[in-house]
């Protein structure tokens, strides 16, 4: 599915103060840890973290090292649905980071080209938002389960992710998904 948008596209360092926006704001942090701040909550951020922050919020960010941040402005309505500021992680592989920078390098070229990584982008995005219902859910269950247990010897894996509420194998290759390894 291809999307035409209007999108803005900048990198940013040091402190924002509070302000909002009419459009979408995606903020992909590529060095440095800061808090960002919205009227919910506080988040820690550093590279590896995304934000998505929809028109109207109000956020602010709070340097604590260097913070740098690649981030893009966009009519995303058509595809988002949040109310509040979104944090995502990137995956192992960081393409969120990577396609951010390929946006940021490429934003003076083609801009046929610049819209299909922006696209390639937010559906990345939208797949990590879409993963943190149900499954993400189960994932986060089990993960606090494994912690929670970690030196119980009697602790079986397996039956954790069959009373995840999903297929095993299901369960398991999304738990691989998100984070990369198994969950044993």
């Amino acid at each position: 599915m291809v999307i035409i948008m209007n999108y803005i596209i900048n990198v940013g360092k040091g402190k924002f103060p509070e302000h909002k926006h009419k459009e979408y704001e995606i903020a992909v942090y590529t060095k440095g840890k800061a808090i960002y701040h919205t009227e919910e909550k506080d988040i820690p951020v550093s590279c590896g973290k995304i934000t998505v922050v929809p028109p109207g919020v109000l956020h602010s960010t709070e340097v604590c090292d260097g913070i740098e941040r690649i981030y893009i402005r966009g009519e995303f309505n058509q595809i988002f649905n949040l109310t509040s500021a979104t944090v995502i992680t990137d995956n192992t592989k960081k393409e969120g980071l990577l396609l951010a920078q390929m946006i940021f390098e490429n934003r003076y070229e083609n801009p046929e080209y610049v819209s299909a990584l922006v696209n390639a982008l937010v559906h990345f995005l939208l797949q990590s938002i879409r993963m943190d219902d149900g499954v993400s859910l189960a994932i986060k269950e089990i993960i606090n389960q494994i912690t929670n247990n970690f030196y119980d010897s009697t602790l079986n894996v397996e039956e954790l992710l069959e009373k995840s509420g999903y297929a095993v194998d299901y369960i398991r290759a999304q738990f691989k998904k998100k984070y990369g390894q198994n969950p044993r």
